[in-house]
């Protein structure tokens, strides 16, 4: 990256709901940024196919920097590589590729139809699994072509079994929520870039030194040494150059801005770990969390402008709907035992044997490496004295927990889900991927 339009190595005109926008796509080494490059997306089968002559366009691009055993789906600039479906099977078959048979499972979401490649261990299970909903991961061919549907097929790494109306639904609100994300064109922050070219001349400048003479000025040779050995670390991997580069100034991109959404949920999230943290103290002024903390004031402060913006007619303006949100989440939270307003000025928290006895859980999972992990409801509530806790909001509550516990703990999870089963079953999985985990 020489210039300060080498971040970008294309442009490309597409059609978006009715809407014909130009898209920067950046260089490869930037991709890792992406929140969506490393980690699983819930998609539509029908995004994934109207996305694929595009996908395949733009590998091109990326084939000598990125490997081709995956096809990466762009929703407009934003790399997906893992992807993960919903649907019914309808039918399954094998297919003998390089000598080996693979069973593919035909999966219909209401969308749209795809084949889904799968390990030989589910062939046994493949009549069992036609009319069952299953949810599928994994990525897509990168051989396939468009005008041959039967290629297009997903490669499955994961396979679960969906159980209840529940679990489906909450699976199409999380596809909706990622699906309205990426219907955004990804930017990448004014101060990242500046910090990125910032280092690159300064490593231009320091390689320019280190040629020039051999320390010419009263320096000794380890400094020099220490300085041509940092300009080398610094060398970037060659910039690709396409016909269609558009040149741009560091000036108009560093005018442009990044806005942060946040949600409720978001907000939700924020407090309960900062009531979490405080959750030994015997009191938490109430202003406290709506004002003096910085985090919670700018998630609060944004999903505010959001509420003002939908919903004009609000009375007070932006500050009366800050209280306003902050009273409602204390309210629900209320409802379910957690805190108390004492005085009107003090929060009790009720939080501490939820923490003390959710955490030992993880521990105890944790410390002898259990893959799957079961919470009983009626278990939490016993033991923390909170019989109004509901189902959705212990797995909430878990979830917050598990954010803070296995952030603590990245040299041994390397990823986490929640498998949240009805009131009526009683009961929460909480499953781990341990990193280099052998049986």
């Amino acid at each position: 990256m020489g210039t300060c339009a080498d971040h970008i190595v294309h442009y490309e005109t597409i059609e978006e709901l009715g809407r014909r926008i130009v898209v920067p796509f950046f260089h490869p080494t930037l991709l890792v940024l992406s929140e969506y490059f490393d980690n699983i997306t819930n998609c539509f089968i029908k995004d994934i196919r109207q996305r694929l002559p595009l996908s395949q366009r733009i590998g091109h691009l990326y084939e000598r920097q990125i490997p081709n055993k995956q096809l990466i789906v762009w929703y407009l600039n934003h790399p997906v590589r893992r992807v993960k479906v919903q649907g019914c099977v309808v039918g399954y078959g094998w297919h003998r590729q390089a000598g080996v048979d693979w069973m593919f499972l035909h999966i219909d979401d209401c969308t749209g139809l795809m084949w889904c490649q799968c390990e030989e261990e589910l062939t046994g299970e493949a009549i069992a699994l036609v009319g069952r909903t299953v949810a599928v991961s994994g990525y897509m061919n990168p051989t396939g072509r468009t005008d041959r549907p039967s290629e297009l097929y997903l490669v499955v790494e994961q396979l679960e079994h969906v159980v209840g109306l529940e679990s489906e639904i909450q699976f199409w609100e999380v596809t909706m929520l990622f699906r309205r994300q990426l219907s955004y064109v990804w930017e990448l922050a004014p101060d990242l870039l500046d910090g990125l070219y910032n280092a690159r001349r300064k490593a231009a400048a320091e390689t320019e030194v280190g040629n020039a003479t051999p320390c010419q000025k009263a320096t000794s040779e380890s400094d020099c040494g220490d300085r041509v050995a940092s300009s080398k670390s610094l060398q970037h991997v060659e910039p690709i150059v396409e016909p269609a580069y558009v040149a741009c100034t560091a000036e108009s991109r560093a005018s442009r801005t990044v806005t942060v959404r946040y949600t409720m949920n978001q907000y939700k999230d924020a407090l309960l770990a900062y009531f979490f943290d405080c959750a030994a103290q015997p009191n938490v002024p109430y202003r406290r969390p709506l004002a003096e903390v910085l985090v919670l004031s700018q998630i609060l402060h944004a999903v505010a402008i959001m509420r003002c913006k939908e919903h004009s007619a609000i009375a007070g303006g932006l500050e009366k709907t800050k209280v306003l949100l902050y009273d409602t989440v204390l309210a629900h939270f209320r409802t379910m035992g957690i805190l108390s307003l004492e005085g009107g000025n003090q929060i009790h928290l009720h939080l501490l044997p939820v923490k003390e006895h959710i955490s030992a859980r993880f521990d105890t999972w944790l410390k002898l490496r259990v893959r799957a992990g079961k919470l009983l409801y009626e278990q939490v509530r016993k033991t923390c004295a909170l019989p109004q806790l509901s189902a959705p909001f212990i797995v909430h509550l878990t979830k917050v927990l598990l954010r803070q516990h296995v952030s603590q703990r990245t040299e041994l999870v390397d990823s986490w889900f929640l498998d949240a089963k009805p009131e009526e079953q009683g009961y929460l999985l909480v499953r781990f991927n341990y990193t280099n985990f052998s049986i």
